[in-house]
């Protein structure tokens, strides 16, 4: 697993190490900075990667994960090297292939929790994919780290100029092809599912909308998006907020500083809820969340507005970053104790890392939509949290209804009790114990 959480930092890192050249280097290639084209090299990243997630996700349940990866990443490792090569070609269309081919390669990231779910034990699982989870906050600050390398690259090797624009895309191959290394000769493949003749009878659109009829499944599926949403939402009004506040008027360098330290509270609240959270159930922890955004929510709309000193803006971010990684690792982990038993892990761990983007774009769009125009007086993007308020109150609301009331997920062992696969009957038979696997 630790293999996997090395792959997981690294897709986390990669949007650091790229995306700080990507206009100038688009500027070099074309002679003219366009910001319309710079939003689609972005963009081909994400969606290549969204519209991925499930075939990928499929292709794993059907072969091995050894192979799923080793594919993905050998497609990642040429699109970094076309990507670094398009200057040298002089091809604007190597620049977006070279993405693209890197947005197939992050499609991977979905596997990791499938991976988890088959592998590790039931009572571990949740501490497993926090540890897995701190990819992320760490990638965030070690994107940005490289680029302390690749900007003092400036050598010619034979008539190719490698400099501070593209030699990010080389020195994310050589990324790449170490963990492609490890990953081919440490990894080691899961057992085998176990079908019953029913399941191998049934297509597969019926199998797996059979699984996502689970009220319990499904709100998985919503809090990952919602959450998703709201801390995209949050950091992308960072820039909007502290460029109009007369008392802040951030540059770059500064909003650099912010995203840092949401990295670094991010990381600090993982290793707090691994060393003190081991003995509440997952879906406690995702209840107090949200409890904990709704409180959140309010506080800002009470402290945050145009006149703010730096002192409460930064409490305000604080509150709205929070309650996130209280979420995420034990929402996988609940997950995965909800679809233990199915032979769709890897497609259904993909739809959800899908549902998860989709809340990344909405959560921006939203903030552009209802944070309104630049202004210097009253209260920050009333709309915009308004609506958030609204949606977290609704989350709670249904939280304990469906996991406290009437589709309660699988018993959940905690770090240190003995583990439990049998799981809680519904009435309609959605769930029942024909767990299979570790």
């Amino acid at each position: 697993g630790a293999v996997l959480a090395g792959g997981a930092l690294v897709d986390a890192s990669e949007y650091g190490i790229v995306m700080p050249s990507v206009s100038k280097y688009l500027k070099e290639i074309t002679g003219h900075s366009s910001s319309a084209t710079y939003g689609l090299v972005l963009a081909s990243f994400s969606a290549t990667s969204l519209m991925t997630k499930p075939f990928i996700g499929t292709w794993c349940d059907r072969r091995s994960f050894r192979e799923v990866y080793a594919v993905t990443i050998c497609l990642a490792i040429l699109g970094a090297v076309l990507y670094a090569m398009a200057r040298h070609w002089n091809s604007l269309a190597l620049v977006f292939i070279g993405r693209m081919l890197g947005g197939i390669g992050a499609a991977n990231t979905g596997l990791t929790y499938a991976y988890v779910s088959r592998t590790v034990p039931i009572d571990q699982q949740t501490k497993v994919m926090m540890v897995t989870g701190m990819s992320f906050p760490v990638g965030m600050v070690l994107g940005p780290a490289c680029n302390l390398i690749t900007t003092t690259v400036d050598v010619d090797l034979g008539g190719l100029k490698i400099d501070e624009t593209n030699a990010p895309g080389f020195f994310l191959a050589i990324i790449l092809f170490f963990l492609l290394v490890a990953i081919v000769c440490i990894l080691k493949e899961p057992p085998a599912y176990q079908q019953s003749p029913e399941t191998l009878q049934t297509g597969l659109v019926a199998q797996v909308f059979s699984e996502l009829r689970k009220p319990a499944l499904l709100m998985c599926f919503l809090v990952i998006f919602a959450f998703n949403m709201f801390i995209a939402a949050s950091e992308a009004v960072i820039v909007p907020v502290t460029q109009d506040a007369p008392q802040l008027h951030f540059g770059p360098l500064q909003n650099s500083y912010v995203y840092a330290g949401v990295s670094a509270l991010l990381l600090t609240l993982t290793i707090f809820i691994m060393t003190f959270g081991k003995k509440i159930p997952d879906r406690g922890l995702i209840l107090f969340a949200s409890f904990f955004y709704t409180g959140a929510v309010v506080g800002v709309l009470f402290i945050w507005d145009y006149s703010m000193n730096l002192t409460r803006f930064l409490i305000g971010e604080a509150l709205l970053i929070s309650p996130i990684p209280f979420v995420f690792s034990p929402n996988r982990a609940l997950f995965s104790k909800i679809v233990k038993g199915s032979v769709h892990q890897g497609l259904l761990s993909s739809l959800l890392s899908i549902s998860a983007s989709v809340g990344s774009i909405a959560g921006p769009l939203w903030m552009g939509v209802t944070a309104g125009s630049s202004k210097e007086s009253g209260r920050v993007a009333e709309p915009m949290f308004l609506g958030f308020l609204g949606l977290s109150a609704l989350l709670t609301v249904l939280i304990l209804l469906t996991w406290y009331g009437f589709h309660k997920p699988p018993i959940e062992p905690t770090e240190g009790s003995e583990s439990e696969e049998a799981l809680v009957k519904q009435d309609d038979g959605d769930l029942h114990e024909d767990a299979v696997g570790p």
